[in-house]
This record gives C-alpha cells, sequence and structure tokens, in this order.
C-alpha cells in the first residue's frame, strides 16, 4: 500500500528496507513500526495474492498483452 510516512527516517528505513529485505521481512518491521497500518497492508497483500491466484486459474489477466 502507498501510505505516507510520518517521517522522513521512516521514508529512508522504509526504502533500504525494500532494497533489502523480502517482502515478508519488512511486513513484520512495519508492524513492529506500525501495527494496525501493517495489519490492513498485510490483508491487503493476502486479498491480491488470492485475486492473482484466481485470475491464473481462470485465464484471466491485468495485462491484456500477455
Amino acid at each position: 500500500g502507498i501510505m505516507p510516512h510520518k517521517t522522513s527516517v521512516g521514508k529512508v528505513v522504509a526504502k533500504v528496507a525494500r532494497k533489502v529485505l523480502p517482502k515478508n521481512v519488512r511486513t513484520v518491521i512495519k508492524g513492529v513500526l506500525h501495527p494496525v497500518q501493517a495489519l490492513k497492508e498485510f490483508k491487503a497483500e493476502t486479498r491480491q495474492i488470492k485475486r492473482a491466484r484466481i485470475r491464473k486459474q481462470t485465464g484471466f489477466s491485468d495485462n491484456p498483452f500477455k
């Protein structure tokens, strides 16, 4: 999710973490910093993953040119 960070330090940390860490580790770290937001993002991510799986099964895709 695209949420504004409270501080520029948070932004920098998030940017570095994005490059260095895999996604689930980032979610855990975010969970330590912003429990509520991390939970929201985690739910949104799992929803997207489920949708993507369903889309694969039915043969639909976001990208019509694939």
